[in-house]
């Protein structure tokens, strides 16, 4: 299943090119059921969340966190990629899909605190919506994937100053964790493009990388708070990706191996060939296959 290192300096679990029919080639026809639309998990306006169930097939027990993308400037909760799409559809999940606080209405942490409060509240909820919250599994696009990272890994440490007091002895990690395109290395992803350095100012509040202090930038780096504990990751990053950087991406899981170990993240370096540009958009490269393994093998824990 697991095949040859891409370079040398990487020994995580390293995924297989996709096989034939592992991989998106046309957009999905099916759209997931909404069956609930902005449901309160929190007070302030954008701590909504939305319910999906796949529209062709009765739903099962399992559900996976949807976390959008968007630099943590912009998106939100609607609309499923394609990948997703194909998941909800083929296997049977629930989706919660959540919105969070982006940074012109509040800066690092708020985003984060909104994540943790969400899966607490879902933790607590989600059998109402006839799903096993004890295999929940957070999957996140681009900045959202970063988010799934920082929470997953930090342990409650990102929790509500103001959390519920029925909430605050819920364990929000996740069973396992997936991170599309993930910023997983804030200063390579702010020095690669003028874009993402802005992005990344707006996120943490800063005027400037020189100025932003490093312990700010300490502590929203996901890999800073990994360790053996942790939930297991599906990291899949584009190698022509002209938003997040591969490279520092590469580095970033070489960091993740010593801190969770080697057969703790499974690395996608997703080369998509001729269905794509091999772009920030991931959805036609990743290893569907060997990802719905990972989430199965995560499950069953």
């Amino acid at each position: 299943m697991l095949g040859a290192l891409v370079m040398g300096v990487l020994s995580a679990c390293q995924v297989d090119n996709p096989g034939p029919g592992d991989t998106l080639s046309a957009p999905s026809t099916a759209t997931p059921r909404r069956v609930v639309d902005d449901l309160a998990y929190g007070s302030a306006d954008d701590q909504v969340l939305d319910v999906l169930r796949p529209s062709s097939r009765p739903s099962n027990r399992r559900a996976l966190v949807w976390l959008h993308g968007g630099g943590w400037i912009f998106g939100d909760e609607n609309g499923l990629p394609p990948l997703l799409n194909d998941l909800v559809e083929r296997e049977g999940y629930t989706v919660f899909a959540v919105r969070y606080r982006l940074a012109a209405k509040a800066i690092f942490p708020a985003a984060v605190n909104d994540v943790d409060l969400a899966m607490r509240w879902i933790k607590v909820h989600g059998g109402e919506y006839g799903v096993d919250t004890r295999r929940l599994v957070t999957l996140g696009f681009s900045s959202g994937a970063h988010l799934a990272m920082l929470e997953g890994f930090s342990n409650g440490a990102f929790a509500a100053p103001d959390l519920p007091p029925d909430l605050a002895a819920v364990d929000p990690t996740p069973a396992a964790i997936v991170a599309l395109a993930a910023p997983v290395d804030l200063p390579g992803f702010a020095g690669y493009t003028n874009g993402g350095r802005d992005m990344l100012l707006s996120f943490l509040g800063c005027t400037s990388i020189e100025v932003c202090n490093p312990a700010l930038l300490a502590a929203a780096d996901p890999v800073a708070y990994a360790d053996p504990a942790d939930p297991k990751v599906y990291l899949a990053q584009g190698d022509s990706d002209h938003v997040v950087p591969v490279l520092p991406t590469d580095a970033a899981v070489t960091q993740l191996e010593t801190r969770l170990g080697i057969d703790r993240i499974w690395y996608d370096r997703v080369d998509t060939g001729d269905v794509s540009v091999r772009d920030h958009d991931l959805d036609y490269g990743v290893n569907r296959k060997v990802l719905g393994l990972f989430i199965a093998a995560a499950e069953a824990r």
